[in-house]
């Protein structure tokens, strides 16, 4: 599949478009003497308007990102109040800006490349549903992660992280490109390229055109927190790469959108400009929930301690402040306002009951705190030390007192992130308010350290930190290139069965049903059917196609099974949010059905037309009857069966 060149074109067509945009509603307000940071504030203005004009167009206003375009855009009026002085010199940065994004899409294409295939390695389970739901933002113009299309009535709006799904849904509606493919490679590899963006600018601030600045900007980019092959052996630190963050934004790219407004927020914090950076930071809770806590209490922090120390007024303060507070408040209005979903009635404790904390475990909740915070340094431990080779001149720095209240947020967040993730613990995605949170304040956190003190150490000294975040980058990409190995043996499909699948498919909606067996259900996560399925790789060759499990556990098992023990009434919840229990819930009165006829009869009434069925399930003898074809993949296993319904 040639997909390189028109997705580069893409990507960098994309760019130019946002700059294109924002330089034109920014005019000649860029700083001259610091063209990154044009460049940076002009991309992300013109992206976000953009991205948030179109939500708004798709849902008719009833969208989370409602706000974004209102606060850029006061970034943009307050930033051209400014004196316009000389006109900022961005040509030059704006090539660097796309030579940077080709590279980086190059990378991320490589990331996929198989060859010993004509197809693209089919990527992780989470990007495939974030795919889908970037086409369903289409298709219902409803902000929700129930990717569900039989019963409707149980859609409504979720808190979920759509600035990223919206860009893709608007890249999609425009090419009618696979919606996989335009977010993995096009959509990620823009916010990307924005985020080095970014930390070049952080760095550009302190060091101007130093020989060293394009160095420490990519090493930074890529040693996000290190990922130490040894702590896998040991139950305290095996999962300790979702609380600190460490995931790299070359491969986990879903940090992105966090990190552009962390970058952005910081640039305008070391230039004082609080209203400004008040008006960015607001954001970051709109494009991504999970950041809410953690940054909102941080920018509490910051303006406390601006406010004691004296190093800002109180209308400044005020102006840090209020964005924040109204952006949290439209948050809790909008979803109180949204319609509540149908929903089933349930036996047992509730989800709310589940996780949240009792005074009794205060003590639990402490350790686990401290714990995190242990954590964070481990992972942390090589971007930490280059930071102490160089940590001896931070002192004797000029721009000391403007470094303060950018260190002050950060540290914030990153306590209030543990603190997230230690109350929220019962919670099975409890490492989202953590981990995304830490994952995208450390690269930039880095850089304002690093950046600052190396104008004023020794050659020698930033010879070592350097090759402290070599090292860290080498030790995270080891293993990397280890997994692309095993991903070729587990995600490669034949392409002889992924040409008869594409032919199969028809050019319009179908519904395709998928089977799992019981061995395939490792843990909680897996009882989601929009997201753990059988026939993954449909997602790489069309859009137009809606996913749906035959597969039904035995609810009664959840509470007894080791693999689903800890968190019942979440994999409760995830069942019972399956198509086809509500099916078995809602249909008409008749005598008891055996799970075989419930699958057939499903499969008839809501018209599936495809089945995929993993290497270790078996295709049911009622559905038999209907196989119209099969169609065998000899690498994985899996099978694809095309239906004939009988009229």
């Amino acid at each position: 599949m040639n997909l390189f060149l028109p997705n580069l074109v893409l990507t960098l067509l994309v760019l130019v478009i946002a700059y294109a945009l924002g330089r034109l509603l920014l005019g000649r307000a860029a700083e001259a003497s610091e063209p990154y940071f044009g460049v940076m504030l002009a991309l992300t203005c013109g992206l976000s308007l953009l991205v948030g004009l179109y939500a708004v167009f798709r849902t008719a206003g009833h969208t989370i990102l409602l706000p974004v375009p209102l606060l850029l855009g006061w970034v943009v009026w307050k930033q051209r109040g400014r004196a316009p002085g000389q006109a900022p010199a961005v040509s030059r940065a704006f090539v660097n800006v796309l030579l940077m994004g080709g590279l980086l899409y190059t990378a991320r294409f490589l990331c996929f490349y198989n060859p010993s295939s004509s197809y693209l390695l089919t990527p992780f389970e989470d990007f495939i549903f974030y795919a889908r739901v970037s086409v369903a933002l289409n298709q219902m113009g409803v902000e929700s992660i129930a990717l569900e299309s039989v019963f409707p009535q149980f859609i409504a709006a979720q808190p979920y992280h759509y600035y990223e799904l919206w860009l893709n849904a608007l890249l999609v509606q425009l090419t009618g490109w696979s919606a996989l493919w335009c977010l993995c490679l096009t959509s990620y590899t823009v916010l990307l390229t924005i985020v080095v963006l970014g930390i070049r600018a952080i760095v550009a601030h302190f060091g101007k055109s130093a020989r060293w600045a394009w160095g420490l900007t990519l090493l930074l980019s890529l040693s996000s927190g290190v990922n130490w092959p040894v702590f896998t052996r040991f139950a305290f630190t095996r999962n300790g790469s979702l609380l600190a963050g460490s995931r790299l934004f070359l491969m986990e790219p879903k940090l992105a959108p966090i990190a552009v407004f962390i970058a952005l927020g910081t640039l305008l914090l070391v230039r004082r400009r609080y209203d400004l950076a008040g008006l960015v930071l607001a954001v970051i809770p709109l494009v991504y929930v999970a950041t809410g806590p953690a940054i909102g209490g941080s920018v509490v922090m910051l303006a406390g301690y601006l406010l004691l120390s004296r190093r800002a007024t109180l209308a400044e303060v005020l102006a840090l402040l209020g964005p924040i507070v109204l952006a949290v408040g439209y948050f809790g209005l909008f979803y109180a306002l949204q319609p509540a979903p149908v929903e089933l009635p349930q036996a047992g404790n509730t989800l709310f009951d589940e996780i949240v904390p009792k005074l009794s475990q205060a003590r639990t909740l402490l350790n686990l705190f401290i714990g995190t915070l242990l954590l964070y340094g481990l992972y942390f431990s090589l971007p930490l030390a280059a930071c102490a080779v160089v940590a001896t001149r931070l002192t004797r720095l000029r721009q000391w007192q403007a470094l303060l209240p950018v260190l002050v947020w950060m540290g914030g967040g990153m306590l209030l992130a543990a603190a997230g993730y230690s109350l929220a613990s019962r919670f099975i995605d409890a490492f989202q308010f953590s981990g995304n949170v830490t994952g995208a304040l450390l690269p930039v956190g880095l850089a304002v350290l690093l950046a600052s003190a190396f104008p004023l150490v020794s050659a020698w000294r930033r010879a070592i930190a350097l090759l402290l975040l070599s090292v860290a980058v080498v030790v995270n990409y080891y293993p990397l290139f280890q997994n692309k190995i095993q991903a070729q043996q587990e995600r490669t499909y034949a392409d002889g069965f992924l040409r008869q699948v594409q032919d199969a498919l028809p050019d319009k909606n179908v519904r395709v049903g998928f089977l799992l067996s019981d061995n395939d259900y490792k843990n909680t996560y897996m009882l989601s059917e929009d997201t753990y399925a059988a026939g993954t790789y449909v997602a790489g060759l069309s859009n137009k196609y809606d996913l749906i499990s035959l597969s039904l556990f035995a609810v009664d098992s959840l509470t007894t099974d080791p693999r689903f023990q800890r968190d019942s009434v979440q994999a409760r919840q995830r069942l019972h949010s399956a198509s086809l229990y509500r099916y078995s819930r809602l249909r008409p009165a008749a005598p008891a059905a055996t799970l075989e006829s419930m699958q057939y009869q499903f499969v008839k009434q809501f018209d599936i037309a495809f089945i995929c069925v993993s290497a270790t399930a078996t295709l049911p003898n009622s559905l038999r009857q209907l196989v119209e074809r099969e169609i065998r993949d000899p690498r994985s296993g899996e099978k694809f069966y095309v239906l004939n319904h009988p009229q």
